[in-house]
């Protein structure tokens, strides 16, 4: 059952899309660009990070030498707040032997004190430690904590905390949420940490209290939850497939969830975001905050380029003052909008008209991954395949962020050839520096 289990979750997460990446050397695809047919690991055979002058470097690479052998891939990287990188990599000793690992990356250090590994002097808290057999998919926060989900080797799932040379597991499978449920599995690929150490991930819960409210959930015997695991160690239940939702009807399948934390009349608090595909409710984008949730937008919300008809299943992008960030549809047009407390959506950027001939024409957005005042970052796909990031700043313009104004909303001038861009890998952290994985 747990084979099957892990099937389907791979089939949804590539019918999810943005977000969980997992990259697979066994797995090798191709699609067809400007250039011709390029294999989808060639897209992603190089991390990217940008310095501390702003100018972005490639950084390692697949047939680079690190700690313990040669990187023959490259797992989903994520920006730290000192502007280190932190990322996972699928190593061959000179023993032939492969195995995945975790890196950290200083852009501003010289070869080759530039990686070096994370795990090789954590000391473990108990017995049962990480086995890593697919990306880890890191995340961290301002003082320098890591989380990430494995494998262990005591059996099931985990998510590990690395803080100060400790490791810790903050929640594993078995483990039994406030509402008396047991921890199926954990999703991997799906875990957020907030600047307060507070996680947030998807998570499947044994079906027992539960399997009267998924009847209808065919897919699988056990429902999908939204669980926020506290600083203090608390499981909370955010949501749960087939369970009523805020402003009626059932939820159906969560997109990716975030955390973040804010200030609410003098209070900081903690939010956890996340999109549904509601069975006979479209999609809704869901905020929990102080242990209540409400629906923020639903479809049919109106904009200035017509009624919503899609809201994508990629994470929600908070901004400090409250708004978020996402990617939404009206019609046949993409949008990247900014949804206030009150469920008012402004548009920052729209995809061109499908009779456009403008050169390099913005045809595909994916999901916007950080917002900062009146800044918005997130990758697009123009005319010529050609898949870039850009900053909406709010004022009707679209700026490529390491190139000056080159888009006002759907058109532009050419471009030079360049490496491609892997969006769906994009990070940035707090003061806009970023990385991603891309072309050689």
């Amino acid at each position: 059952m747990r084979s099957l289990r892990l099937l389907v979750a791979a089939a949804f997460a590539i019918v999810l899309g943005a977000g969980v990446f997992v990259p697979r050397a066994d797995a090798i695809s191709l699609r067809l660009g400007s250039d011709g047919a390029e294999s989808a690991m060639d897209s992603v055979s190089m991390l990217y990070a940008t310095r501390s002058n702003g100018t972005i470097e490639p950084v390692i690479g697949a047939g680079d030498e690190v700690p313990g052998g040669t990187i023959t891939e490259l797992g989903n990287p994520f920006e730290m707040p000192d502007g280190r990188v932190i990322f996972g990599a699928r190593v061959e000793s000179p023993q032939q032997n492969q195995s995945w690992d975790m890196f950290v990356a200083d852009p501003d250090s010289p070869a080759p004190h530039q990686v070096s590994r994370v795990l090789n002097t954590a000391k473990s808290a108990s017995d049962c430690a990480p086995v890593l057999k697919i990306d880890p998919t890191p995340v961290a926060e301002p003082s320098g904590a890591i989380a990430f989900t494995s494998f262990t080797s005591c059996g099931g799932d985990a998510v590990f905390v690395l803080d100060g040379g400790k490791l810790t597991r903050a929640l594993y499978d078995g483990e039994t949420t406030n509402r008396g449920h047991a921890i199926s599995h954990i999703a991997l690929g799906s875990l957020q940490m907030a600047s307060d150490r507070t996680l947030v991930v998807s998570a499947y819960l044994h079906a027992g209290a539960h399997s009267r409210s998924h009847r209808g959930l065919w897919w699988h015997n056990e429902p999908l939850s939204i669980v926020e695991v506290t600083p203090r160690g608390a499981v909370k239940e955010i949501a749960v497939e087939g369970q009523s939702a805020p402003g009626g009807g059932h939820y159906g399948v969560f997109g990716l969830p975030t955390v973040a934390t804010g200030w609410t009349l003098g209070v900081r608090e903690t939010f956890v975001m996340f999109t549904d595909d509601m069975p006979h409710g479209g999609n809704s984008l869901f905020i929990s905050e102080s242990g209540r949730t409400r629906r923020e937008l639903a479809r049919g919300a109106e904009t200035s380029e017509g009624d919503l008809t899609y809201i994508g299943p990629g994470r929600p992008a908070p901004a400090d003052d409250g708004t978020v960030a996402m990617r939404v549809g009206s019609g046949q047009r993409s949008l990247i909008v900014r949804v206030d407390s009150h469920g008012n959506v402004k548009v920052l950027a729209k995809t061109s008209s499908e009779d456009s001939s403008a050169l390099n024409a913005m045809h595909s957005f994916g999901d916007p991954v950080f917002v900062a005042g009146s800044r918005t970052i997130f990758p697009a796909t123009d005319s010529a395949d050609s898949q870039g990031i850009y900053a909406a700043d709010g004022n009707g313009t679209v700026h490529e962020v390491d190139s000056g104004p080159l888009y006002d909303v759907g058109f532009g001038t050419d471009l030079p050839a360049r490496h491609s861009v892997a969006g769906e890998t994009l990070s940035v952290a707090p003061d806009g520096s970023f990385c991603y994985l891309g072309g050689k």
